[in-house]
This record gives structure tokens, C-alpha cells and sequence, in this order.
């Protein structure tokens, strides 16, 4: 409860909330043929509803769009009125413009009826891997919709943010220091995307050689155990991830701090 209580608080409804609502309803009601079509228009309207109210049911599914989605989930919190936009624009017109980005997937993207992702949350975060791909087509589920970090900043730069800090390794992990760091960052009002390897969401341990998704912190990192005993001090936070805050880990379980830095290879922290 404390921390949906947290993130409530950190929405920051630019404009009445109202407005957003009455926007999102003449959307609803409008006539005409969309851009992505295939997609109903009253459950996009739906979706969006729920995400200004809360912005971390935002679900990419299995298509592999954790990036997207952490990136998405952040402009959704920061400035509601820009994501409801986005959203819309790409829905009815098949692109949109917002910071230095223009957005403008595929026309075999905007025929596509995803499965096994809502359809409010496919729209954008689809858009953002067609429109970033400069080698191959991203048009479907079953598509490669990962990135690194080395792409991830330059997305945050043309989407408007101006304070970036980067601590990231894409095939090292990184160690406590690096998260005390990204804890930091998010106790100073930073949006902070971990870089992890998603088996530590379920306790399957081990070192990893490389990061497989992006999460955003959604608390402080809290540690237990005495500092001079490393081997036992335990850590827990929550996290973004697939439409849900969730506990790391779900309680009662505990997480010794080594195995969850066996999965972490570092962060993101941007604000505007």
C-alpha cells in the first residue's frame, strides 16, 4: 500500500486530470478510420483511462519490450498529457511528434492485432522499436523488440529528457556501489530503468553473463544484515515490470544481496 501510495504521489498530472479524462472521451466518441486498424478504438480508450490513474499497468506481454515499456511507463508518469497524446496521435494518424522524437511505425505494424499484449500498451511501445529500427522490420509479437543501453539514451534524449546519468554494463555486472547509486538517483526524483537479467525476479540465482530486461524502480532499496557481513546482508525494493509493481522478492522470501548483483549490470537515471 506504501508504495502505490508513493507512486500516486509522483504522478504529476500536467493540467487537470479531468481535462485528460474529457480528452480521452472525445477520442472515444470520435467516427473515422484509424491508423492501426485492426484495434478497437473504445479499448484503447479504456486502457488509457486506467494508465492516468495508474501508469505501471502498462504491459508489454512477451513481446520483449521491456525497454519501450520502462521508457513509456516513465513519460506516462512525468507528463500524463504528452502520453495520452502520443498514444492517441499514433492511434488515429499513424505518427506522432513529442520532444525531438517523431514516431512513425510501419504500415505492417499498424495491421497487426497484437496477442498477449493490450492494446493500449502495444501502440506505443511497438511504435517506439518500429520507428528506432534501422536494420530489420519490427511488426509483429514474436519480433526482436530488445535493446541496449547504448540506444536506450539516445531515445530518452529525444524525448525530451535533459538529466541523464548512465551506470551501465551490458555484459558485466555491476556491484553494491552502482546500486547505492541508482537508489540515490531515485530518492532525488529520478526515473531509474535497472538493467538486469529477469530470472532474480524469481529467485533463480546464479552469475549471469549478460542482461535480458529493463525494470524501473519503483522504491528505495532497502538492505538488511550487518554491513560488515556481506555474504548475508539481504536487499528488497519494488520494481516496474509487465503491468504491476512488484516486490523483489514477494514476501516472505529474502534476497541475498550477491545473488541479486549476480543479475544486475547497472542503471539509468534521466529526469527532465
Amino acid at each position: 500500500m506504501e508504495t502505490f501510495i508513493m507512486q500516486q504521489r509522483s504522478t504529476k498530472i500536467s493540467g487537470s486530470k479531468y481535462k485528460l479524462l474529457d480528452t480521452i472521451y472525445s477520442f472515444e466518441n470520435r467516427s473515422g478510420v484509424a491508423a492501426f486498424t485492426h484495434i478497437n478504438r473504445k479499448e484503447v480508450a479504456s486502457g488509457l483511462r486506467e494508465r492516468v490513474e495508474n501508469p505501471w499497468k502498462i504491459n508489454q506481454g512477451a513481446a520483449g519490450l521491456c525497454g519501450p515499456a520502462s521508457l513509456v511507463y516513465s513519460i506516462a508518469k512525468d507528463q500524463p498529457d504528452v502520453y495520452v497524446n502520443m498514444v492517441i496521435e499514433l492511434y488515429e494518424k499513424g505518427q506522432t511528434t513529442f520532444g525531438k522524437w517523431k514516431l512513425k511505425p510501419g504500415k505492417d505494424l499498424k495491421n497487426y492485432l497484437p496477442v498477449g499484449v493490450p492494446v493500449v500498451d502495444w501502440i506505443p511501445t511497438a511504435s517506439i522499436r518500429d520507428s528506432e529500427n534501422w536494420f530489420y522490420d519490427y511488426q509483429d509479437t514474436s519480433g526482436e523488440g530488445g535493446n541496449w543501453g547504448k540506444e536506450m539514451i539516445p531515445w530518452l534524449k529525444k524525448a525530451g529528457y535533459t538529466k541523464i546519468i548512465e551506470d551501465y554494463g551490458d555484459m558485466k555486472t555491476k556491484d553494491e556501489k552502482s546500486l547505492q547509486y541508482a537508489d540515490s538517483c531515485y530518492n532525488l526524483g529520478f526515473n531509474v530503468m535497472l538493467s538486469i537479467h529477469a530470472d532474480i525476479l524469481y529467485r533463480k540465482t546464479g552469475l549471469k553473463s549478460s542482461p535480458n530486461h529493463w525494470v524501473c524502480l519503483a522504491s528505495r532499496v532497502n538492505y538488511a544484515g550487518a554491513i560488515d557481513d556481506y555474504l548475508s546482508r539481504t536487499v528488497n525494493m519494488t520494481i516496474f515490470t509487465w503491468g504491476e509493481l512488484h516486490p523483489v522478492p514477494k514476501a516472505p522470501a529474502t534476497l541475498k544481496l550477491t545473488d541479486f548483483l549476480d543479475s544486475y549490470f547497472g542503471f539509468i537515471g534521466f529526469k527532465y
